[in-house]
C-alpha cells in the first residue's frame, strides 16, 4: 500500500512539473500601475511614518492659517504673505497627493517605452519562467527568484528586494492558480501567503 502511495505521489509530482501555465497581460498603464499598487500594499507601513506625515500636514495647515490671519489683519503686507501661503499650500498638496504624483510621471515614462501596449505571454513551468513579447524574449530560472507571495488577486514575485513581477489571476489563460502556487512552493525558497 505504501508503495502504491509513493507511485501515486510521484505521478502527481511529475504531472505538476510538466504543467505549463500561461499568463497574458498587456504592458500598459493599467497593468503597471496595478502591479505597483499591489507591491506597495504588501509592504509594511510603519506607524511612525504615518505619524510623521500627519504631524507635517498639521504643521503646514497651521502655518497656512497663521499666514492667512496675518494677511487679513495687515492688508499692506498681504502680497508677500499670500505668496508664502501659496508655497506652503503647494507643499501640503504634495504631501497629501503622495503616490499619485509618482503615477503621473510613471505614465508619461511608460508611454515612451518601446514595449508599451505589447501583449506579454508569461509561461510558468518546472524549468522556470519565460516571458515572450513581440519585440523581446527572456527566461528566468527559478533560482533567480528570491521570494514569492500569494496575494488575494495573484502572485507577487521578487528577483531583488525592489524588483518584482505581478501575475494576476485574471490574466491566467492556461492552468490554474493552484498549479502555479504548487510550482512556487516547490521552487522558490521564501514563499509566503497573505
Amino acid at each position: 500500500a505504501s508503495r502504491a502511495k509513493h507511485h501515486a505521489g510521484a505521478r502527481a509530482s511529475a504531472q505538476t512539473l510538466g504543467v505549463m501555465n500561461e499568463y497574458r497581460v498587456s504592458y500598459d498603464e493599467n497593468y503597471v500601475l496595478r502591479s505597483i499598487e499591489r507591491y506597495r500594499r504588501q509592504r509594511h507601513v510603519y506607524p511612525w511614518f504615518i505619524a510623521v506625515k500627519i504631524v507635517c500636514a498639521l504643521g503646514l495647515a497651521a502655518l497656512i492659517s497663521v499666514v492667512i490671519y496675518g494677511a487679513m489683519s495687515s492688508p499692506s503686507k498681504s502680497g508677500p504673505l499670500m505668496l508664502i501661503g501659496l508655497v506652503l499650500g503647494f507643499f501640503l498638496l504634495l504631501l497629501v497627493q503622495g503616490p499619485r504624483i509618482d503615477y503621473f510621471f510613471l505614465k508619461r515614462k511608460l508611454r515612451r517605452s518601446p514595449f508599451y501596449g505589447d501583449e506579454l505571454k508569461i509561461r510558468v513551468s518546472a524549468e522556470g519562467v519565460a516571458v515572450n513579447a513581440p519585440k523581446a524574449e527572456t527566461s528566468l530560472k527559478w533560482s533567480a527568484f528570491t521570494r514569492a507571495r500569494r496575494l488575494a488577486a495573484g502572485f507577487l514575485l521578487f528577483t531583488e528586494p525592489t524588483v518584482f513581477h505581478w501575475w494576476p489571476d485574471s490574466a491566467l489563460t492556461q492552468g490554474t492558480p493552484a498549479e502555479v502556487e504548487s510550482l512556487l512552493r516547490q521552487n522558490v525558497v521564501a514563499y509566503e501567503e497573505q
